[in-house]
């Protein structure tokens, strides 16, 4: 059995307390991230990673930091990993959007917008972001955008790609959000495996 980072000799470990401790790394991962530790950070994210191979968000989280940190090509695998695992998370198919666009790889960029468009909500500004890079580069025809124009903090944060730090600090709030449906998923009475299913977000109900 593992209890906080120790295993215990003798006690058989199941899924669910891996995944369990897993959720625990990546939350301390936050933590030192927030802090700014970003190495003890990634060692945290690593450590989720290995004891849950399935679970994409710490993939997503190492990008995040691997990208602050210049290690681009590392971030970029990262980030590839976490879509490998689910397909529609949201805030990978952004951060590879944005670093193919800053490296100016712009096929590779419209694709993960057209897939930020398609998966994204009505309400979400990412989305309307999307629809703009699209429309610009003539994959989608002019037309209004989705919803209602983003607040002045939106436009502040969006009208150019952010850079990893500002990106960083954004998804903390989606991410908390994150955590208690990871958190609920493990504990589901019907044994759904919160590691193999879609996530459901403050973003919307993602399938794959």
């Amino acid at each position: 059995m593992v209890v906080g980072s120790v295993a215990i000799p003798g006690v058989a470990v199941t899924q669910q307390q891996l995944q369990m401790e897993a959720v625990h790394h990546r939350n301390e991962g936050m933590r030192l991230q927030a802090q700014g530790h970003l190495e003890e950070a990634i060692t945290m994210f690593q450590r989720a990673i290995a004891l849950d191979p399935g679970y994409a968000t710490p993939h997503n989280d190492v990008g995040i930091i691997y990208e602050t940190v210049g290690r681009v090509a590392e971030a970029e695998r990262a980030y590839q990993a976490a879509l490998a695992l689910n397909p529609t998370y949201l805030q990978a198919h952004t951060n590879l959007a944005l670093l193919y666009e800053q490296q100016g790889r712009n096929e590779l960029a419209l694709h993960h917008w057209q897939q930020r468009y398609q998966l994204g909500f009505e309400e979400d500004s990412w989305k309307r972001l999307a629809a703009q890079r699209l429309m610009a580069a003539g994959v989608l025809p002019p037309q209004p955008l989705m919803a209602a124009p983003p607040t002045p903090s939106q436009v502040d944060t969006e009208a150019e790609a952010p850079s990893p730090q500002q990106r960083a600090a954004q998804d903390q709030f989606a991410r908390y959000d994150v955590i208690l449906r990871e958190f609920e998923a493990v504990t589901d009475p019907e044994g759904t495996t919160w590691g193999r299913r879609p996530y459901t977000t403050a973003t919307g109900t993602h399938s794959p």
